[in-house]
C-alpha cells in the first residue's frame, strides 16, 4: 500500500510544476507584444548642406506582432527600429549599404536584407524598412496543397527607396527613435 501512496504524492508534486512551461510561454509571448512607439512625432530635419546628404530610415508595415529590426548603415550599428519609428542621418555623399535583420523572439536571426544606395551632395533620401511574407515554393504533394490551402512562407525583411511624396506621407505618423 505504501508504494501507491508515494505515487500519489509524486503525481501531486509533478502537477504543481506542470503549469510552469505554460507560464513561461505566456510570459514569452507577452514580451513579444508590440506597443505604439514613444518619441516625438515626425519633424523634418534641416536640409543637408552641399557636402552632406540626409537619409531618413523609417518602418511601416501592416503586419502585427513583428519585433524590432536591427539596423546597420555601412559598418555602423544603428540599433533597433520598431514599427512606426524613424530616424534621420546625415551621411557623406557616395555609396552606402543599409542592412536590416529580424530576430525571432528577439534572439535568433530569422531574416535579413540589405539595400545599396547612392547619396548625392545636398540630397535627401528616404529608405523604408518593412516586413512581409515570403512565398517559398512547396512540393506539389505537400499536405497544405492537398487540403486546398495556399502555400505560405516566412516573414521577410523588405527594404525599399520610395519617392519623397510617398515617404513624407508615411512619415507623418512616425515617431523619432530615441526622443521623448
Amino acid at each position: 500500500m505504501r508504494p501507491t501512496r508515494d505515487r500519489t504524492r509524486s503525481r501531486l508534486r509533478s502537477s504543481r510544476w506542470a503549469a510552469w512551461p505554460a507560464l513561461v510561454l505566456v510570459a514569452t509571448l507577452l514580451g513579444c507584444v508590440t506597443s505604439s512607439p514613444d518619441g516625438t512625432r515626425f519633424v523634418a530635419a534641416t536640409p543637408p548642406g552641399s557636402g552632406e546628404s540626409l537619409v531618413y530610415v523609417y518602418r511601416s508595415e501592416p503586419l502585427r506582432g513583428i519585433g524590432a529590426f536591427d539596423l546597420r548603415l555601412d559598418a555602423d550599428e544603428l540599433g533597433p527600429l520598431a514599427k512606426g519609428q524613424y530616424l534621420s542621418l546625415v551621411v557623406a555623399p557616395g555609396r552606402h549599404d543599409l542592412s536590416a535583420r529580424l530576430r525571432w523572439m528577439g534572439i535568433i536571426p530569422r531574416s535579413w536584407n540589405s539595400l545599396a544606395f547612392t547619396a548625392g551632395p545636398g540630397q535627401t533620401l528616404y529608405l523604408r524598412v518593412s516586413a512581409g511574407y515570403a512565398n517559398h515554393p512547396t512540393p506539389a504533394s505537400s499536405p497544405r496543397e492537398d487540403s486546398g490551402g495556399q502555400p505560405t512562407g516566412g516573414v521577410t525583411v523588405i527594404l525599399s527607396q520610395p519617392g519623397a511624396e510617398k515617404a513624407l506621407g508615411e512619415l507623418q505618423s512616425m515617431r523619432r527613435v530615441g526622443s521623448t
